[in-house]
């Protein structure tokens, strides 16, 4: 997914002009059709390593040349490719949404220019999640499924609650604190993050999941938030539905434990969330995006 709205595109040039030093080489993990690459050109860079897509190739070389960068800028299809140590890696790729960084440090060969001193960017991220009233996002994962009450689809719809998808959630869905469940800073090449969060509602709902963004520190002092209280990020929010929407009252007591698991270039996310009235369980649910494949459900 490539997001090139104005404040992000600005927040990106920002960090690059703190980071980028004059004769810096630096390894762009792309998305952005060599945007940022130019810029690091701009800032000094000596060279620019480009990982592109095969599809993506020629337009970045066009770029490149259009900017009078086409010998700084050598563009590579394949990590392996990269022989020389980077001072910064780049991705403005948002292939993973909220994390950027599990997909940035997904790569062995990524881990090991940051474990040698090479500055990511992004370089951390504050992870967050909110309980939410999203009738119409919930649909999306569960309202086909339900069309028919004559066919059993129910491994179907079990596939579909078990992914999350992105869309825009309004101020007004939001039915609780907004929590932290979790930091991930990315020079610490980290594969992995983990946290719970316990809410008492204060705001009586019906409640149809989870939604989770990142506040994404891209370098000292620029940070890029995504609060959905405030419209949410230019390429929406990430909402991980509940296999049953729960009416909430107020008082009721609810946990949700999340995770995600670098595995490849993707993540692997795993939510559970319990809601619990008068000190007795009225719900509990256990999802992971592993289970979103058919193949899973196979006897």
């Amino acid at each position: 997914m490539i997001d090139l709205s104005p404040t992000t595109a600005a927040a990106y040039a920002d960090a690059l002009r703190r980071v980028v030093t004059p004769g810096a080489h630096v390894l762009d993990l792309g998305g952005d059709f060599g945007r940022s690459a130019v810029l690091a050109c701009r800032l000094g860079a000596a060279r620019v390593y480009s990982l592109q897509a095969p599809h993506a190739l020629a337009t970045v070389e066009a770029v490149a040349r259009a900017n009078g960068y086409a010998a700084e800028i050598e563009c590579i299809e394949h990590l392996d490719d990269l022989g020389h140590h980077v001072d910064v890696v780049m991705t403005s790729a948002l292939d993973d949404l909220p994390l950027h960084g599990l997909s940035l440090l997904s790569e062995p060969v990524v881990r090991d220019q940051v474990r040698h001193g090479a500055v990511p960017v992004p370089r951390g991220e504050r992870l967050m999640t909110a309980i939410v009233n999203a009738p119409e996002l919930y649909r999306r994962h569960s309202g086909v499924w339900d069309v028919d009450r004559h066919l059993d689809l129910s491994v179907a719809r079990q596939c579909t609650l078990n992914a999350w998808s992105l869309g825009r959630v309004e101020p007004s869905q939001v039915l609780c604190e907004l929590r932290e469940w979790g930091t991930l800073d990315h020079t610490m090449s980290e594969t992995a993050i983990a946290g719970r969060v316990d809410w008492t509602v204060a705001k009586a709902g019906c409640a149809h999941g989870l939604v989770v963004w990142s506040e994404t520190s891209l370098a000292a002092g620029v940070v890029l938030a995504n609060d959905p209280r405030e419209g949410g990020a230019p390429h929406g929010d990430a909402f991980f539905p509940w296999l049953e929407p729960v009416n909430l009252e107020e008082g009721d007591e609810v946990t949700a434990s999340i995770r995600a698991d670098s595995l490849g270039t993707a993540n692997v996310w795993t939510w559970a969330s319990s809601v619990r009235r008068a000190g007795r369980e009225i719900a509990a649910f256990r999802q992971s995006t592993f289970f979103s494949s058919p193949l899973t459900f196979r006897s």
